[in-house]
């Protein structure tokens, strides 16, 4: 009888061992990012020293385009000038600013180039061959420049004052 009682005892003990234990559900989630091509631009402005309009000679300058795109994005360059006289070969105006004068009407044409020899012109169409250069790493940010030529027959008899264009700069990616 006490074997008896020992066993019933026992396998009541291991029944609510069993009841005692806790039971486990489990589920699952992701993590997940998705990232989404882009590119950032940033431009210094071309401003040369000024110069006297008696004096043929050219002038030039440049300036420093940086852009940024995400890793194996590949995008042109084109720049664009914001006056109504546009053009595709990288040639724009700088119209009188006015700056202690008035009703100056003078303009002088300039060109950008893309090479510090001034052999190869920006376009303004930032999709084609001759919108800038292609890139398919953009790891960290690529410096570019655009140098600025203006004929120096182009700055004779004109007007004293501030000329200046505003240039869009186009990133197509």
């Amino acid at each position: 009888m006490k074997k008896l009682l020992i066993a019933s005892a026992v396998t009541m003990l291991a029944s609510l061992s069993g009841l005692a234990s806790a039971a486990t559900a489990t589920a699952t989630f992701t993590v997940s990012l998705t990232i989404k091509t882009g590119c950032t631009v940033t431009a210094t402005n071309i401003a040369p020293a000024p110069v006297d309009a008696s004096t043929v000679a050219d002038v030039t300058g440049s300036n420093t385009i940086s852009v940024t795109c995400t890793k194996g994005t590949p995008y042109n360059i084109g720049l664009q000038s914001t006056q109504a006289n546009s053009k595709t070969d990288g040639t724009g105006t700088m119209v009188a600013q006015n700056v202690g004068t008035t009703g100056n009407t003078d303009s002088i044409p300039y060109a950008l180039y893309q090479d510090s020899g001034l052999t190869k012109a920006w376009g303004n169409v930032a999709a084609n061959t001759l919108a800038g250069t292609v890139s398919t790493n953009g790891t960290s940010a690529t410096n570019y420049n655009a140098y600025m030529k203006v004929l120096g027959a182009d700055i004779t008899n004109r007007t004293a004052d501030k000329y200046q264009d505003t240039i869009q700069v186009n990133v197509n990616y």
